[in-house]
C-alpha cells in the first residue's frame, strides 16, 4: 500500500507516471522490482493476501490477481494548507529503534496504536544504514495521539523518543 499512499504519491514521480497508464493498474511483476516491497516479501500470493486483509480499502486487485491500482473512490488529495496541517497531526517521529530492526517489525509495532498509512525508516545518505528513527503516518490523528501520550513507549525493552 505504501507505493499508492498519499504520502508517497505526492513525491514519487515514477509511480505517478506509472499510474497514468492502463487505467492506473500496475502489475505485481513491476511492484516486485521495488526494494521496499522485496524487503517484506517477494511472493505475489503473500502480497495479494496481505492487501485483501487491508482495512484501508485504498487498493483494488484485478480479478486475475496480476495487477493492482489505487481505488477510484480514493483520489489523491489536493495539497492545501489544511491538508498539510491534518497530515502533520497524524505524523510522528520515533527515535531509538535498534539499527538492525526491519520494516515489517516496525510496522507491526506501530499497528498496536492504529492503522498505519506509512513508515519511513530514516537512513544515512551514503551507507543507507538505518539510523534508528522513523516517521510514521497514521490513518487517524487519534492513533498518533495515543502513541504520543502513552506513559511509556518501549521497543524490545528500550524507550523510544517521540515527537
Amino acid at each position: 500500500q505504501y507505493y499508492f499512499s498519499d504520502i508517497n504519491l505526492n513525491r514519487d514521480k515514477f509511480m505517478k507516471e506509472l499510474m497514468t497508464k492502463d487505467d492506473g493498474w500496475i502489475t505485481f511483476e513491476m511492484l516486485l522490482t521495488f526494494k521496499r516491497l522485496q524487503s517484506l516479501s517477494e511472493d505475489k500470493a503473500v502480497i495479494v493476501a496481505a492487501l485483501r486483509k487491508s482495512e484501508t480499502n485504498l487498493l483494488v486487485i484485478s480479478d486475475d490477481e496480476t495487477k493492482v491500482r489505487r481505488s477510484p473512490d480514493k483520489p489523491l488529495p489536493e495539497i492545501t494548507e489544511e491538508y498539510t496541517k491534518e497530515l502533520n497531526e497524524r505524523t510522528l517521529h520515533l527515535k531509538g529503534f535498534p539499527l538492525e530492526t526491519k520494516l515489517d517489525e516496525i510496522m507491526t509495532f506501530c499497528r498496536q496504536y492504529g492503522i498505519v498509512e506509512s513508515v519511513e525508516m530514516r537512513r544515512h545518505m551514503k551507507s543507507k544504514i538505518f539510523k534508528g528513527c522513523i516517521f510514521v503516518v497514521f490513518a487517524a490523528k487519534e492513533s498518533a495521539e495515543k502513541l504520543l501520550t502513552a506513559d511509556e513507549v518501549k521497543y524490545n525493552g528500550k524507550d523510544l523518543l517521540r515527537e
